[in-house]
């Protein structure tokens, strides 16, 4: 009954748990502790209850007699496809090499996600404290400004009337009513209205070069490690266009696996990608002709997240100071905007 009932539980857990789990279980392995002793241990040991959940079912499939890879599959989408496929596969070859290599790419993912989190949020929330704090004080020196300036009959500038205006309209009841309500429903269809941006915008994010390098880098990684234990090229292609994290990306492989079945060399294949650069494409087309496409995929993988972790951090190199230039900027304009009619009041004095 209980692990019925955490099976129903959509929780997903943090990516840090599952890093967590797959590494304290390889260890256990190879210190030869029993499947099923390993995963009762790490479930007494882990505080997080979506990881709780998804360790019961683990454990209750493997006392079914399935095996670790069909275990995995039916946790839901905690684990990658891919990584069921590439886990199979190695369970009749060599266990412990799988894991380690499943280990190994998701504490990678794990942590390039961080830093495309870096990228996002950072600059989100700096313009959303800033942009709230502008309205409220606009707001407040415009209820106490404005009726002094008109009383006087002074003649604003049109910086200072847009400033003083746009203040008035902030401090409105009716405005913040009607934020408020569009925070409700953001809140309530954010999934739904995520997804429809998505389709809008995903395929514009592919333009950006650390995300071309962060694609590129995931894709090889998952491609080379099923191609290496043996799948076909076109069930490794489908099964690393998922892991990508890119749902624009994964459509253009779906049309390359297509090529690939017609006959196409896997290269040839990936050119009408927007993805991919020159040199993926020659080394995988080399990588392919000398059979050691394996070889060349996981190299491939390795120098993409090199590039990427380095346009991540030219990026965020220049986007403090743009901020605060940005901020400045937008500060200046307020105070020149609100200080020019104080400093005509007191020229007349």
């Amino acid at each position: 009954m209980t692990s019925l009932a955490a099976s129903k539980i959509p929780l997903k857990p943090p990516s840090q748990e599952v890093v967590l789990f797959l590494r304290n279980l390889l260890v256990m392995l190879q210190a030869g502790v029993s499947l099923p002793r390993c995963l009762q241990s790490l479930k007494a040991q882990t505080q997080n209850r979506s990881m709780q959940n998804v360790l019961e079912r683990l454990l209750a499939q493997i006392e079914e007699g399935k095996s670790l890879s069909q275990a995995f599959h039916g946790a839901g989408d905690v684990f990658d496809p891919f990584v069921t496929a590439f886990l199979k596969v190695g369970e009749e070859s060599n266990l412990l090499a799988a894991l380690e290599a499943i280990a190994i790419y998701y504490e990678k993912r794990d942590r390039y996600s961080r830093k495309v989190s870096s990228v996002l949020v950072y600059p989100a929330l700096v313009l959303s404290i800033a942009l709230v704090l502008l309205v409220v004080i606009s707001s407040v020196c415009s209820r106490m400004l404005l009726p002094f300036f008109q009383s006087l009959h002074l003649e604003l500038g049109l910086l200072s009337r847009v400033v003083l205006q746009a203040g008035v309209f902030f401090g409105d009841w009716r405005f913040w009513l009607a934020t408020v309500c569009l925070l409700l429903i953001w809140i309530r269809f954010f999934p739904l209205l995520r997804r429809a941006a998505w389709r809008k915008l995903g395929p514009m994010t592919l333009r950006w070069r650390f995300v071309r390098a962060l694609v590129q880098a995931r894709f090889a990684r998952s491609f080379g490690m099923l191609v290496g234990v043996g799948n076909s090229l076109v069930v490794s292609l489908g099964q690393a266009g998922k892991t990508a994290g890119h749902s624009s990306f994964s459509d253009q492989l779906g049309q390359a696996a297509v090529l690939v079945v017609e006959g196409e060399p896997v290269a040839k294949a990936l050119v009408n990608s927007e993805v991919f650069e020159p040199l993926f494409l020659q080394l995988v087309d080399i990588g392919e002709e000398s059979g050691t496409l394996e070889k060349q995929l996981l190299w491939l993988a390795d120098t993409y997240e090199m590039l990427f972790e380095e346009r991540v951090d030219a990026l965020l190199l220049w986007m403090e100071p743009g901020l605060m230039a940005g901020l400045g900027l937008l500060t200046g304009a307020f105070i020149f905007a609100v200080g020019s009619p104080l400093a005509q009041v007191m020229g007349k004095l």
